[in-house]
C-alpha cells in the first residue's frame, strides 16, 4: 500500500526524485510483484526511451517473470546505448547460456570481461569455454579470476587442472586452502581425484577416510574407496565398498559388476565371480562385453568347464575380435579336430 501511494504522490506533485521510484520498482522485483514494476517502468521508459537504468530493470523484471526474449531485446537495447556497462553482456550471456546457446553466450562474456574483470563474470565465462570444450580459453579466465578471488574459482580452477593433467599447481592449490580448510569436502574430493589419478594411492585412501569421518557415505566417495582397495589389491575391502554401490547406485550396475567379479576372482571365489560377470553381462551397454565373456572364459577354462568356456569365448569373439579369444577358440578346434 507505502508503494502504491509513493508512486501516486509522485505522479502527482512530481516531489518524488528518480532515486526514490527505482526504490519503489525495485521493492516490487524483490516482492515477486513483476507485473507492477513493468507497469511503472513502461510509463517512465515512454518519458526517457534512453535512459539504460530503466532498460536494465525492465529486462531483469522481464527475466525473472520469464519472459527471456523480451528480456534478451531490452538488453540489447540497453547495450546499443551503453556498450560498455558489463552487467548488460554478462545478463545476455546468461540468458543465451541458460538456453544452451554457449557459443553467443561466450560472446557476450567476452565482452563483459573486457570491460570489468569481476570476478564471478570471469567464472561464467570460464564455465561457459568448458560447455564449448575449450579449456584453454577457460584456464584463462579462471586464471585472471583466480588471482582476484582465490576463494570463489578455487574449486572451478583446480578441476579444470586435474582434467587437463596439470596436477602440480593444482595439488599446490589444494594443500594450501586444505591446511587451513581441512573441513572443506569439495576441495577433498578434488584432491582424491587428483592423488587417484597420480597413482598416489595411499594419499587418496587418507582423503576417503577423513570425508567417511565428516559421515560422508556419497556414491562418490564410497566408489572411490572401491577403485582405491582394487589398485591396492584389497579385494576385501573394495567388495565391501562396492557391494554397497548396488543398491546405492543402479545407474552403473555394470562398472559396480564388473569389479566385483575381478575382486571375487582374485579371491578364488569362482562362483562369485561368474556370478557377478553374468550380472555385468545382463546390465551391460558398453562396449567391454567381450572382455567379460572373455574373462568368463578363462574361469571355465581354469574349473575345467569345456563347453562353457568355448560357449563364453564363441560370445566374446562376438563383440570383439581379440587375439586371445581367438587363440582359446583355435586351441578348442585343434582339440576337436577342426
Amino acid at each position: 500500500m507505502n508503494k502504491i501511494l509513493f508512486f501516486i504522490l509522485f505522479t502527482i506533485t512530481k516531489s518524488f526524485t528518480q532515486t526514490d521510484t527505482l526504490s519503489i520498482i525495485r521493492s516490487y522485483i524483490i516482492d515477486y510483484e513483476y507485473d507492477k514494476a513493468i507497469n511503472i517502468l513502461d510509463k517512465i521508459s515512454n518519458q526517457k526511451p534512453y535512459d539504460v537504468v530503466i532498460l536494465k530493470l525492465m529486462a531483469e523484471a522481464n527475466r525473472l517473470k520469464g519472459s527471456t526474449k523480451i528480456a534478451k531485446s531490452l538488453y540489447s537495447k540497453a547495450f546499443l546505448f551503453d556498450s560498455t556497462d558489463a552487467s548488460i553482456s554478462y545478463n545476455l550471456g546468461n540468458l543465451f547460456e541458460n538456453e544452451g546457446n554457449f557459443l553467443e553466450a561466450s560472446n557476450w562474456y567476452e565482452k563483459a570481461t573486457k570491460n570489468n574483470q569481476h570476478p564471478f563474470y570471469l567464472l561464467k565465462a570460464g564455465k561457459n569455454a568448458i560447455s564449448l570444450k575449450k579449456p584453454k580459453v577457460a584456464k584463462n579466465y579462471f586464471e585472471k579470476g583466480y588471482s582476484l578471488n582465490p576463494k570463489l574459482l578455487e574449486y572451478d580452477f583446480c578441476k579444470l587442472l586435474i582434467d587437463e593433467g596439470s596436477y602440480f599447481l593444482a595439488d599446490s592449490i589444494l594443500n594450501t586452502t586444505l591446511i587451513k580448510d581441512s573441513l572443506n569436502t569439495k576441495l577433498l574430493t578434488l584432491r582424491i581425484s587428483s592423488n587417484y589419478r597420480q597413482g598416489c594411492m595411499d594419499e587418496t585412501l587418507l582423503d576417503l577416510k577423513c570425508l567417511e569421518n565428516m559421515g560422508d557415505t556419497s556414491i562418490f566417495t564410497r566408489r572411490m574407496f572401491g577403485y582405491t582397495y582394487y589398485q591396492l589389491n584389497d579385494w576385501g575391502n573394495a567388495l565391501l565398498y562396492f557391494q554397497y554401490l548396488i543398491q546405492q547406485d543402479p545407474d552403473r550396475l555394470e562398472n559396480t559388476h564388473y569389479y566385483m567379479a575381478i575382486c571375487n576372482k582374485k579371491k578364488n571365489d569362482y562362483d562369485k565371480a561368474i556370478f557377478h560377470y553374468n550380472e555385468a553381462i545382463s546390465a551391460g551397454t558398453s562396449d567391454d562385453l567381450g572382455i567379460y565373456y572373455q574373462n568368463l572364459g578363462e574361469i571355465y577354462q581354469l574349473e575345467g568347464n569345456t563347453p562353457k568356456a568355448f560357449h563364453a569365448f564363441t560370445m566374446s569373439n562376438e563383440f570383439v575380435q581379440d587375439g586371445k579369444t581367438l587363440f582359446y577358440l583355435a586351441q578348442y578346434a585343434e582339440i576337436n579336430e577342426k
